[in-house]
């Protein structure tokens, strides 16, 4: 039986990690989604999504399209045009210059190694990885940061331990830093303080001979840009060619000005399909500036553990060298994910700018109305810097525009409701609750996705506060935006009703739903 003979569902299942492995009880993975669409609430985008109806049409079209070819050739290898095609349409849309090189990937996380091997091509040799606020960006950060593994299973099947080395990342080379920028309170730290850190710590790195890896989060999961680009443009053109710097723009809130500005001052971007682009988990895809792919094509060594990440067709072709490295075993599951994330670009792109900006300004206003008026809900009022004099003055788009909302919960009869409250009710919200809490309304019974808890703030006791995320996706905006303003504003404001009532009908019967959750399902941290 060849790959693709198996249903498109079974094919984006595969070619990721662990985390992507449908549950066989509930049809789901990890995060509560599916890549077989579903009725639900969703404003999940800023973890993850289950497919939408138009988008799983298109794929079972292009899988029914991918057979008749091979039908015709008898191989998979004319898959490797495919993989073009999705780097060319990557390219197309973020208008990036010719000279930048598109290479894809199951996540960001696996991506990350690559500019990992990228500081160990440099005449140092060696890296001392600078991540910023690692908590919000994700759980494999720390491990993929050092070159060890991160999940238990590999893209390409492979099965390892967590934490242990990756082959050709020697542990004597490499060094690890994650910066903290947030206050207890999780207020974030001025200007001033954040470039101080960062520069204290890329001077360590030359002390130690090593190249530094300078990350920026341009929208992490709660919607934060850190450091500003007024510090990384300060850095940058204080340290030139003596650092690399890798941009996580892995959530795709980022627009084509900024993007390319990134990359005008030397930075690598990571991108991913399946954020706000609204497509299954995982695709990512990894932006190349030339003076940092060259560097990488004149080096004689490619790190041997990365055959188990990638196959040659995820490179451009301008990356020849290595084809002696890694095989040529074809990730059909990243090809389909990313013709769903292309599906859904495709919309967005087509919808005016003033458009889009009129959906996320509704959204923020009807959210944090919701968040407002609860009883027991309250806004994080995260510094998430997008003031013009934190951006190039020069720009003006909607993907600018915060469309990820944070915040906490208080329980009255809680001296605090945590980070493993939250994850129960996290799971609880895309969970049919009728049996349960022995309910009949439809809000028990309707799954509501939103984003998954992430550690913010603190108490006084220093425990992490429980808290949740709303988050606006392409796949909404372009279904709502070319309506009449009161219909689009009549569904947001639906929407976080029902929201609204279904967490509160959890925290009202929160003793039982912790009860059961406990005793039937394993609450597992999610990343």
């Amino acid at each position: 039986m060849g790959i693709l003979d198996f249903t498109s569902t079974e094919i984006m299942s595969q070619g990721g990690d662990a985390r992507i492995t449908l549950e066989e009880s509930s049809g789901l993975n990890k995060y509560g989604c599916s890549p077989i669409p579903d009725y639900s609430i969703s404003y999940s985008s800023c973890t993850s999504n289950t497919i939408s109806y138009s988008a799983y049409a298109f794929v079972e079209s292009y899988l029914h399209k991918l057979r008749n070819l091979y039908n015709e050739s008898g191989d998979l290898f004319f898959l490797s045009d495919e993989f073009k095609f999705i780097r060319k349409k990557i390219s197309d849309f973020y208008k990036l210059p010719k000279s930048a090189d598109v290479i894809l990937g199951s996540s960001g996380t696996d991506l990350e190694l690559l500019v990992l091997a990228g500081a160990m091509s440099s005449p140092e040799k060696s890296a001392h990885n600078i991540l910023i606020e690692a908590n919000e960006v994700g759980s494999g950060a720390f491990n993929a940061a050092q070159g060890r593994y991160f999940s238990e299973i590999l893209p390409l099947g492979l099965k390892c331990n967590i934490g242990d080395s990756i082959a050709g990342f020697s542990q004597k080379i490499i060094s690890f830093k994650n910066i903290e920028v947030r206050n207890p309170d999780g207020s974030v730290e001025n200007d001033t303080k954040i470039e101080e850190k960062l520069d204290h710590e890329i001077k360590s790195a030359f002390s130690q001979g090593k190249r530094p890896i300078l990350h920026i989060i341009h929208r992490s999961k709660t919607g934060l840009i850190v450091p500003s680009f007024k510090v990384f443009k300060s850095l940058q053109e204080k340290y030139k060619d003596k650092i690399d710097t890798v941009v996580d723009a892995c959530q795709g809130r980022i627009s084509i000005h900024i993007m390319n500005q990134y990359l005008s001052h030397g930075a690598a971007i990571l991108i991913t399909g399946s954020k706000f682009y609204s497509c299954p988990p995982f695709a990512g895809a990894l932006i190349m500036p030339e003076i940092m792919s060259s560097r990488i094509k004149k080096w004689n060594h490619f790190p041997v553990g990365l055959k188990d990440f990638f196959t040659r067709y995820e490179f451009p072709e301008s990356w020849s060298f290595i084809n002696e490295y890694l095989s040529t075993e074809i990730n059909v599951g990243l090809l389909l994910r990313w013709q769903a994330a292309i599906f859904e670009m495709n919309k967005i792109f087509e919808v005016p700018n003033p458009r889009i900006e009129f959906v996320i300004n509704a959204f923020n206003l009807i959210a944090k109305e919701m968040i407002h008026n609860s009883r027991f809900f309250n806004l994080v009022e995260i510094a998430t810097q997008t003031n013009a004099y934190k951006v190039p003055i020069s720009t003006r788009s909607p993907y600018e525009i915060n469309s990820i909302l944070t915040f906490t919960v208080s329980l009255p009869e809680h001296n605090i409701f945590t980070h493993d409250d939250a994850k129960i009710v996290y799971q609880a919200m895309y969970t049919d609750l009728s049996d349960i809490i022995a309910s009949e309304s439809k809000i028990a019974h309707t799954p509501i996705r939103i984003g998954q808890p992430v550690k913010v703030a603190k108490n006084k006791n220093n425990q992490w506060l429980g808290t949740f995320r709303l988050a606006l996706s392409s796949n909404l905006i372009s279904e709502i935006a070319m309506l009449d303003d009161e219909l689009v504003y009549m569904r947001i404001k639906s929407d976080m009703d029902f929201i609204q009532k279904k967490l509160e009908l959890i925290l009202d019967n929160f003793k039982i739903i912790k009860s059961f959750f406990r005793s039937n399902l394993l609450v597992n941290e999610q990343a």
